[in-house]
């Protein structure tokens, strides 16, 4: 239920590296979604293994209460409130991690919207903004920060999908279920066009199974999916 390869090829972005192309003693993570319950697990995570972290999240509140349960980690804690499936919204908060914060080693797409309706209960609305957030969100982020991970010859970018990609979702919805199996093609087309870089990796992880998540400098080319 996941894949990971190495990342290469010219990948074209409007947002170059703001950063010296060198990869900094304290990694930088971006997680997406950070402030819902996965997205914590990983952001604490991250912040044990001694990374910087930006969390990303569309709540305000949320990234408030993130903050205050992880004591800021000695300042390594820096909240973003961002709609990624907006563009112009995803470039912005991306200019400022760069120029603020430094280089972007690490970005785990965790972000998601979930819905539970089957197909005759999902109009064409219900299926677009769910897709907005699940797959426009990823792609935006990876399109802006890729192109620094290049730079620096290393980077690790973590689609979190879900078992629904293969079911076809047991409770998941119509629109949940396209969206995560179109997150998975993302994973494998990024992972294709970027595959001779040895120290860029790409990897999709599917929530649903019941085994450790990693995500450290050493993501090894095979990677077990996370959170039940």
């Amino acid at each position: 239920m996941y894949a990971c390869c190495s990342l290469s090829q010219t990948f074209t972005s409007s947002q170059p590296c703001h950063t010296s192309p060198t990869l900094s003693p304290t990694q930088i993570a971006v997680v997406t979604g950070a402030a819902g319950t996965l997205g914590e697990s990983i952001t604490r995570m991250l912040l044990e293994e001694g990374y910087l972290v930006a969390a990303l999240d569309i709540r305000t509140e949320g990234l408030a209460g993130l903050k205050a349960r992880l004591d800021d980690r000695g300042g390594r804690l820096h909240s973003f409130t961002v709609d990624i499936s907006t563009a112009t919204a995803v470039e912005e908060v991306c200019h400022t991690i760069l120029t603020r914060l430094g280089a972007v080693s690490v970005l785990v797409n965790n972000a998601g919207l979930l819905s539970n309706n089957k197909c005759v209960q999902t109009d064409l609305a219900e299926l677009h903004r769910v897709m907005r957030v699940n797959l426009d969100g990823a792609f935006l982020l990876s399109q802006q920060l890729l192109p620094c991970m290049r730079s620096m010859h290393y980077g690790r970018i973590v689609n979190i999908t879900s078992m629904a990609a293969k079911t076809g979702g047991v409770t998941a919805g119509t629109a949940y279920s396209v969206s995560k199996g179109a997150l998975s093609s993302l994973t494998f087309s990024l992972a294709r066009e970027t595959v001779k870089r040895r120290r860029l990796r790409v990897a999709y992880l599917a929530s649903g199974e019941n085994k450790v998540l990693k995500l450290t400098a050493n993501l090894p080319l095979s990677v077990p999916s996370s959170f039940p």
